[in-house]
Parts: C-alpha cells; sequence; structure tokens
C-alpha cells in the first residue's frame, strides 16, 4: 500500500513567490561555490545534502491524498486543488478513456477540501463513476453549491461522469477493493471525519482538521484507540503549540501534540500536514525541527523503552509517497 501527497497545505492554496525561490536559489548557490559537479549523480548527492528547506517546498495546493493499493486500486482523500493534478494523472489511464471508478473519502466539505473539485478532469469523461464518501448528510449539496452558475460555470449535472454519494457513520467500517476503511469523528467546526485504511495486518490513518482541546488521558484514549499501532498517522499540525492556545476553537492542532499521541499509539510515522499558510517553508523546517527536539524530551522523561527511531517524524510535501 502506497500514499501520494498532492496537496498540504491548510486553509487556503499557498503559491511559492518568485522572491522567495530566489532566495532560496541564492543560498544555494552558495553552497555550492568551490564544487563540481562532473556527474549528475555528484549534483543530487550535493542536493541531498541540503536542509529540507532549499531542496524541497511543501507546494501550494490545499487537501488531497491518494491511497494506492498492492493490487493498484486508488482511493482519493479530499478534494483541495491538489486533485487538479492528479486528475490530469489520472486522465493518462483508465479515466481518460471514461473507464474509472473513483473513490473519493470527503473529511469535511470546507472549502479548501473541495475546491480542487471544479478542475478534476475524470470528472468531464462520460463513462467515468465516481463515488464520494464522508460522514456528512449534504456532500452532494456541498458540490452541487461550487457548480451554481454564480459561482462557477459548470454545473455537476454537465460534468459527463456520474456520480453517487455515500453517507458513512462514526465507527462504520467498509470496504472500498481490497481496503478496509474505519470512521472516527474529529472535533472540528461542522466536525471532520478521520479515516484508518487497512489493508492486510498494514493501516495507515488520516486524521487531518481536527483539534484535541482535553490532553488529559482520558480525553485523547478514544483517538489513541483508533489510530493505535498505525503504519502512519497524516497529523493536522497546522499550528504551532502556541497557535493551539491562541486560536481555540479553530478546529487544528500542533505537531507536538502529534508526538504525544503518536507514543501513546505506537504509530511508526507520523506525517505534518495541514501546514499554516502563513509559514514559509524556512519555518515549516524548524518546526520539524523542534518537534524532533521535543520527541527526543519526551522519549528520555516518559518513554525510556522507546528508541527515536520507533518514530519518525517526517513533513509533509507536495510530491511525497511513503510505502506502507
Amino acid at each position: 500500500m502506497k500514499i501520494r501527497f498532492w496537496g498540504v497545505q491548510g486553509s487556503i492554496p499557498n503559491p511559492l513567490s518568485s522572491a522567495h525561490l530566489q532566495n532560496k536559489i541564492k543560498e544555494v548557490l552558495r553552497r555550492a561555490q568551490g564544487k563540481t559537479f562532473a556527474h549528475d549523480r555528484d549534483l543530487q548527492s550535493f542536493l541531498d545534502e541540503l536542509p529540507f528547506a532549499l531542496a524541497h517546498t511543501t507546494g501550494g495546493n490545499t487537501t488531497c491524498f491518494e491511497v494506492i493499493s498492492a493490487a493498484g486500486e486508488r482511493i482519493i482523500i479530499d478534494m483541495g486543488t491538489g486533485a487538479r493534478r492528479l486528475g490530469l494523472e489520472l486522465m493518462q489511464g483508465a479515466a481518460g478513456a471514461g473507464r474509472a471508478d473513483l473513490h473519493v473519502l470527503l473529511t469535511h466539505c470546507h472549502w479548501d477540501h473541495v475546491m480542487g473539485f471544479p478542475f478534476f478532469m475524470p470528472a468531464y469523461t462520460a463513462g467515468n463513476r465516481i463515488t464520494f464518501y464522508g460522514g456528512h448528510d449534504y456532500l452532494e449539496e456541498a458540490l452541487r453549491r461550487q457548480g451554481h452558475p454564480q459561482s462557477f460555470p459548470v454545473t455537476l449535472d454537465d460534468m459527463g461522469a456520474s456520480f453517487s454519494f455515500r453517507q458513512v457513520h462514526e465507527g462504520e467500517k467498509f470496504v472500498i477493493h481490497d481496503l478496509e476503511i474505519a470512521c472516527k469523528k474529529l472535533d472540528h467546526p461542522g466536525f471532520s471525519f478521520a479515516y484508518r485504511i487497512t489493508e492486510g495486518n498494514k493501516s495507515l490513518v488520516i486524521a487531518t482538521d481536527a483539534e484535541y482541546k482535553n490532553l488529559d488521558a482520558e480525553s485523547l484514549q478514544p483517538y489513541v484507540d483508533f489510530y493505535r499501532g498505525a503504519e502512519v498517522l497524516v497529523f493536522d499540525a497546522q499550528y504551532t503549540l502556541k497557535d493551539v492556545f491562541q486560536k481555540e476553537d479553530w478546529g487544528h492542532s500542533s505537531s507536538f501534540i502529534g508526538v504525544d499521541i503518536c507514543l501513546l499509539a505506537n504509530i511508526s510515522t507520523m506525517v505534518l500536514t495541514h501546514h499554516d499558510p502563513a509559514y514559509s517553508d524556512e519555518e515549516m523546517a524548524d518546526i520539524l525541527e523542534r518537534t524532533e527536539a521535543f520527541k527526543q524530551e519526551m522519549l528520555q522523561q516518559n518513554w525510556p523503552d522507546k528508541s527515536p527511531e520507533d518514530l519518525k517524524v517526517v513533513m509533509g510535501y507536495e510530491g511525497l509517497e511513503l510505502t506502507i
């Protein structure tokens, strides 16, 4: 099973500016002074040694993930602006011929999680079938609102593909292809859904747009139980810990809270996602560094039986792919 990240920004698209890109290039050139690159592999080795913020950008698109089973079956999670590029790739296969059967799990219907749908090209090809799943009873209404003539020139009925909508409920388990999916309600304005996706004995959990208002053991236990033992937890880390206390009821969490939950739940890898558009790549790299330091501190204080390798913390970025 694989998970691919097509969009990881929170709240609103956040493209890299020309000025910011030039600053990255300047610093890379400074670090390259005196070096020679006779072969592409030498250049790649140099790039691999650069800090995350110089060699990568988290990307500007909002939430969209893709899970691919061992048999090659796909599930899409959310339709943020990252869905546009995913759709273009899918058009190179069965979707381009109108033979795709696509399944989309919606965590919720806030704009940043559905605004890519009107630009998802498989939706315009007759013969394609797209099924939407989510915890809200207004999934179809939310997508139809995007196609209102006052907002967009193409209605849902004019798109070409056929659509169906299925409401799922907390505690429910269902199967898509060879993947088993479980659902849990998260604390977010209007609520959001977490999805645990399991293939064989391997699981990953998508838990974006979640606030953990009470951090005592009893309050966290339902989440710990749902996340427990997953190989990968994609975790809403939009805020710093300071932000969490300043933006109560905004519906997001921090990487520090994620570390605590992952250690309690025996998670192997935590991927930070739903990045705050106010933070640059450099600030995101600093958040990752401080999260690693916090993890080390927590291990020393509370988890002497665990090693740093027991929990890997990864910065989510467009193009990231993990095999589970």
